[in-house]
């Protein structure tokens, strides 16, 4: 992503950013002062993250730091998930309705619940003064139960139960 820098001659020239103005001199005369807008930079510790297997209806969590590399105080409204499976729990949200400082951070944790058997793809947006996307993915998986093993060096028999945890119906068992 590309930056900018914005130039404001007079605050009626940006009344948008009337809160954010750093003045600087000019070249020392004539009176060409220019107002600068600082800027807040918002940066991942990860801008993806696979939550590999995880059962149906189970969590798995990992936790994201956000720094702040601008220039001025980060304002963090909110997150949205694009997909329910993936969520930030509020207990574990130190970063939304807050303003992390330059060079500050915070930490919040994204949470992965498959609901169902299979890959699961979604994003995360960090909503604020300078918004970001977390691509998030992971595979709900089917439980499945060694009930005894048995046998020697020669022959290994298993005997497993597999289950659907929406159901709690038993899919299939195999034993030898």
């Amino acid at each position: 992503s590309s930056s900018s820098l914005l130039f404001c001659s007079s605050f009626s020239d940006c009344p948008q950013y009337r809160d954010r103005f750093i003045i600087g001199c000019g070249g020392g005369g004539g009176g060409d002062s220019k107002k600068v807008i600082a800027e807040p930079k918002l940066s991942l510790s990860e801008a993806s993250y696979d939550f590999g297997g995880v059962p149906v209806l189970k969590s798995e969590e990992r936790q994201f730091t956000i720094t702040n590399t601008g220039t001025r105080d980060l304002r963090i409204t909110s997150f949205s998930p694009s997909n329910a499976q993936f969520t930030v729990p509020t207990v574990s949200d130190n970063c939304s309705a807050k303003s992390v400082v330059p060079n500050g951070n915070c930490t919040f944790i994204a949470r992965f619940t498959p609901s169902a058997h299979g890959d699961q793809s979604g994003t995360i947006t960090i909503n604020g003064d300078d918004p970001k996307t977390i691509s998030l993915q992971g595979s709900g998986w089917l439980n499945v139960w060694i009930n005894k093993i048995s046998g020697d060096c020669s022959k290994i028999s298993l005997d497993v139960t597999v289950t659907d945890p929406l159901n709690a119906a038993v899919l299939g068992s195999l034993a030898e």
